[in-house]
């Protein structure tokens, strides 16, 4: 008769970071992330003066159109220039000197953008108050009115024109759709001799379309901060990634002091490669939707990677759990054989699974009579540094099920003396027979009911 027993075992927490402290030191093999990071700071430098070029050039356009302008509103125009002016160099010097600190410069910029536009209220009433004025004192006569209220009109539309070339589409969708309809409506007032009317139209469209500009240039600026804020984000934490890949484990005491190089990504099963991928891919989204992306999904992606800044630290504390598992399941068998050996068992063979260090770490026994004892603890797959025991027996004569039980109860004893919590063992039924040919767990591994 023969039997099969199994016991699960699990390691204190305080336990393994006692092991941790106490007996090994975990350290990266690249020690140049400084150096990496400080590379992604200045191609980040290198980006933002590319990306302020079109904006320098759109301005230098829109200061050459204000000079076409007939009417009043060319003065309007000229102060209007210069307040965007200072605000895009004031924009791109705060850029350069604070390019690290992007999240912070937002929070800046949101307080920027509320004082703007009560400065810009301020000065758009006073230039409604002296346009009117002036109007005002046209009232007799018309013919005079007309021909303002047409090179209004005309400057109204070159200056339309040139809006265009703002991303209203991008931020302030159909915006530029209700200016254009109103300033269409001016048009057939003043087509119909209703001076006046188009006058008043052409105003209004004129004040709208100085309120959707303004709101599009701070999107833009906004944006632009969010969109680097999450490039530079992304490099640095791929970057990190990458400079973690690989660690040195110092093992014992200086006379007999161990070094192993170890691979992050193979002790964790791939999660640092997936970890990466992650990352590329959002590095990917932010390039390719450098001139798409929303305000709103930049956030968004801004958000998630605040999330993943974490997840470095916990694939190393996997990495190094899974280390030492894979040591405390040695350890474990070595102790599982002592009680076996009181017995009479002796080791015929041991191996981890598929001589994979990561996987099952398995024991041979056999004692005079020829019975066999194949012990096998395994990695519990979710909880990093746990293991599980299973002990297979194969008894050349009949045993009662009692004594099954006592073999596993002083193998839980031992390991409760030794710092393992076991639990009570539990008996799974008859043995795996094919664990008595150990070329099979060298080449090809145990199956999923032992691991």
């Amino acid at each position: 008769m023969s039997g099969n027993e199994r016991t699960y075992v699990s390691v204190e927490e305080n336990e393994l970071r006692r092991l941790h402290e106490q007996e090994s030191r975990l350290r990266t093999v690249n020690r140049d992330l400084p150096e990496r990071l400080e590379a992604i700071r200045h191609q980040a430098n290198q980006e933002i003066q590319d990306r302020l070029v079109p904006i320098v050039k759109r301005q230098r356009e829109y200061e050459l159109s204000v000079d076409k302008l007939q009417s009043d509103l060319g003065d309007i125009e000229r102060e209007t220039y210069q307040r965007i002016s200072k605000q895009e160099i004031d924009f791109a010097d705060r850029l350069h000197e604070q390019r690290d600190e992007y999240i912070d410069l937002i929070e800046e910029q949101e307080e920027r953008n509320i004082e703007m536009i009560e400065t810009e209220r301020l000065e758009r009433q006073e230039d409604i108050r002296r346009l009117n004025k002036k109007i005002k004192s046209l009232k007799a006569d018309g013919k005079r009115k007309k021909e303002i209220a047409y090179l209004y009109l005309q400057d109204l539309k070159l200056i339309f024109e040139q809006s265009d070339g703002l991303p209203h589409k991008r931020f302030m969708p159909g915006g530029m759709v209700s200016v254009g309809r109103k300033i269409e409506d001016a048009s057939g007032n003043l087509d119909a001799g209703m001076s006046d009317a188009a006058l008043s139209t052409a105003q209004n469209a004129y004040w709208d379309l100085v309120d959707l500009r303004s709101l599009v240039l701070q999107k833009e600026r906004e944006f632009m901060l969010l969109h680097q804020a999450a490039l530079m984000s992304v490099r640095e934490l791929l970057e990190e990634a990458r400079a973690n890949r690989k660690y040195e484990l110092e093992l014992g005491e200086k006379e007999s002091q161990e070094i192993c190089e170890l691979e992050i990504d193979h002790w964790t099963r791939g999660e640092l490669s997936v970890y990466e991928q992650e990352l590329t891919s959002f590095e990917q989204s932010l390039q390719k939707g450098r001139d798409s992306l929303s305000i709103e999904q930049t956030q968004g992606i801004l958000i998630k990677l605040d999330v993943l800044k974490s997840r470095i630290g916990e694939i190393i504390e996997h990495a190094r759990q899974n280390i030492f598992a894979s040591q405390i399941r040695a350890n474990i068998a070595e102790l599982a054989v002592d009680a076996l050996k009181i017995e009479g068992f002796d080791i015929i063979d041991s191996a981890y699974e598929k001589d994979d260090e990561r996987n099952a770490f398995v024991v041979k026994l056999k004692n005079i009579a020829g019975s066999e004892i194949v012990t096998v603890i395994s990695p519990v797959k979710g909880k990093y540094g746990n293991n599980e025991v299973s002990i297979h027996s194969f008894d050349a004569t009949y045993i009662d099920d009692t004594v099954y039980r006592q073999r596993s109860q002083e193998i839980v004893e031992l390991l409760n003396i030794n710092g393992f919590i076991a639990e009570k063992p539990m008996c799974e039924g008859l043995p795996d027979r094919a664990l008595l040919d150990f070329s099979k767990v060298h080449q090809e591994g145990l199956k999923s009911s032992h691991t």
